[in-house]
């Protein structure tokens, strides 16, 4: 009961603390609009590419299910897809894995700088004054000192919900098989890879 009081009190000053750097700082909460605009347009840009690699394999000529066939006719074209088109939509996934992830620790690591020049700043009667603003200030000094570690983070981070997306994929496509090794050693692969994520994802918080 002794050290959940002491960690209620813990978390109590940290809510108090955190109140007082947004009231010092409104740009704050302001600035998470830039990155959630960002994200809505490079998701916009991701499908767009997305539809132009989908449809850039040659026409392909394929039966239609017989119950449909009275309503669509005996065939219907569809684009395929070869080899090299594969590839570049696994790449794509990948990118977007990438882009949001080192969208969203760059957020992280450019919040938590400012907060910690505003922590470390001598208050005056109580108040903290700094001089400029500390968002721009740190995301600046993020961007020239701290975008590699941030995207070497989200490298890491994305290339493991790479590998869950595959063994996910191999879990569909084995899941008509009664072959219960296989369905033990996916699960435990898809627990192993999601404990990694999560302490990867904890850890770049953390050093953030």
């Amino acid at each position: 009961a002794r050290v959940l009081r002491k960690r209620i009190k813990i978390a109590i000053e940290i809510v108090r603390e955190a109140s007082k750097a947004v009231f010092d700082m409104p740009s704050m909460m302001i600035y998470p609009i830039v990155p959630f605009l960002w994200i809505l347009g490079l998701f916009a840009y991701w499908i767009i590419v997305a539809s132009y690699i989908w449809t850039a394999g040659p026409l392909v000529t394929s039966e239609v299910p017989e119950d449909l066939q009275d309503f669509l006719g005996p065939t219907y074209l569809h684009h395929g897809l070869s080899n090299d088109f594969k590839n570049a939509a696994i790449f794509h996934v990948f990118f977007l894995f990438w882009a949001f992830a080192f969208t969203i620790y760059s957020t992280y690591i450019i919040i938590a700088g400012a907060v910690a020049n505003w922590y470390f700043t001598y208050p005056e009667n109580d108040v903290r004054r700094i001089d400029g603003s500390p968002v721009w200030s740190s995301f600046k000094r993020s961007t020239i000192y701290h975008l590699g570690t941030v995207a070497f983070g989200s490298l890491l981070i994305a290339i493991v919900q790479m590998i869950r997306l595959a063994i996910r994929y191999v879990e569909e496509k084995t899941r008509s098989q009664s072959n219960q090794v296989m369905k033990a050693v996916i699960c435990l692969c898809k627990c192993c890879f999601w404990c990694l994520e999560f302490c990867l994802d904890k850890l770049s918080k953390t050093r953030a």
